[in-house]
């Protein structure tokens, strides 16, 4: 997905972590990755947003798992950030709707691996752009 605004190195470090990991997926997939780590994972929901929803809520999950079993490693929790403000995005096909991007833009992704095409794609677009940070 094309918008205005330049991604750091960073968020294209993590966009392609995302994008590799995604691309062994099946069948309406999506990856979250921050800082190098994957933060979220959906897969084999009935529509994209739901796909998303779901990594989530996964995301959710690892943020409060993580922090007690770094620390059961010895480690201090605090050092990793595994929130999605800022975290990269890749999915296996094209967003026919905008509510997949906005729904993970509203979770605080902010770089997206979306595949260009569909009906719809100049609207998706035109409501990313909307959102001025993607």
């Amino acid at each position: 997905m094309k918008t205005d605004i330049r991604p750091t190195p960073e968020q294209l470090f993590d966009a392609f972590i995302a994008l590799c990991v995604d691309n062994d997926q099946r069948s309406n997939s999506a990856t979250f990755v921050k800082n190098g780590h994957v933060v979220g994972v959906g897969i084999w929901q009935n529509s994209r947003v739901d796909t998303i929803e779901v990594a989530i809520d996964r995301n959710r999950r690892y943020q409060e798992l993580a922090p007690r079993f770094i620390e059961q490693l010895g480690h201090d929790p605090r050092v990793l950030d595994y929130s999605l403000e800022g975290a990269s995005m890749a999915t296996d096909a094209f967003c026919p709707f905008p509510d997949a991007p906005i729904a993970a833009h509203d979770a605080g992704v902010r770089t997206m691996i979306v595949i260009e095409g569909g009906e719809r794609y100049e609207l998706v677009l035109e409501k990313m752009r909307e959102k001025g940070d993607v």
